[in-house]
């Protein structure tokens, strides 16, 4: 499977998870994917110049891109607005040498102006793990936890050409928890309580990245893991 394919099958599969939300945000200089509205995020530290937000299809076709508002940390930045085939996103960019998230906590807020006025919300940490975890709780839910043992420290590395990848780990949620690797089911383990996984997933050695999604039967409950893809280098 091509990265680019790779990286779309676990983009549709969240897609497809969090269909009813119009928001998402995405960190380009980290990762590709879209993390959904609501979500508290937790990024390796390193500098992030870009940041943006999307309000998908059908949202974008009926609300103008120029009604959109966004805030970090309760301040108006300079952003720029376009629309294309993923609906309307706004982008904000800084040339500072720490980049746009330089303190341990933000705020990032967009809203439309209207009558019927869409909102969303997002929390951005640090912390000291190399991959990012976004983890949104419904109303009355419970965070659904994910604990990767294998791969090490959750950075998966790729040698020349296809490799087949170990993934370990366990799920902490209900019984009726699915949960996702690269776009493909992964099965609970034979013979071990709860929710433990053992997956064998074919990566790409060129792919940037393996989403990992896992969604609680509680509406709402889902953590998403993207862990980097480095060669053994670490490169």
């Amino acid at each position: 499977m091509s990265p680019g394919r790779l990286i779309l099958c676990a983009a549709a599969a969240w897609s497809a998870i969090q269909a009813a939300d119009p928001f998402s945000l995405k960190l380009p200089d980290l990762s590709a994917a879209w993390i959904p509205a609501g979500a508290v995020i937790r990024i390796p530290d390193g500098k992030c110049a870009e940041l943006q937000v999307r309000l998908a299809k059908p949202w974008s076709q009926e609300i103008g891109v120029d009604q959109l508002d966004l805030e970090i940390d309760g301040a108006y930045p300079r952003y720029t607005r376009g629309t294309g085939f993923e609906g309307h996103i706004l982008s904000v960019r800084t040339r500072e040498p720490l980049g746009l998230l330089a303190g341990d906590r933000h705020i990032v807020y967009v809203e439309t102006t209207g009558e019927k006025p869409l909102r969303a919300e997002w929390s951005i940490q640090k912390w000291d793990k190399p991959f990012i975890e976004a983890t949104v709780v419904g109303r009355d839910g419970m965070p659904v936890g994910i604990r990767i043992e294998r791969p090490a420290g959750g950075v998966v590395l790729s040698d020349r050409g296809a490799s087949t990848v170990r993934f370990v780990g366990e799920v902490s949620a209900g019984l009726g928890a699915r949960l996702t690797i690269a776009g493909q089911d992964a099965k609970r383990a034979a013979g071990l309580p709860g929710f433990h996984f053992d997956q064998q997933i074919d990566v790409p050695t060129d792919a940037r990245e393996v989403v990992v999604v896992a969604v609680d039967e509680t509406p709402g409950d889902s953590t998403m893991l993207i862990l980097p893809v480095l060669s053994p280098a670490g490169n």
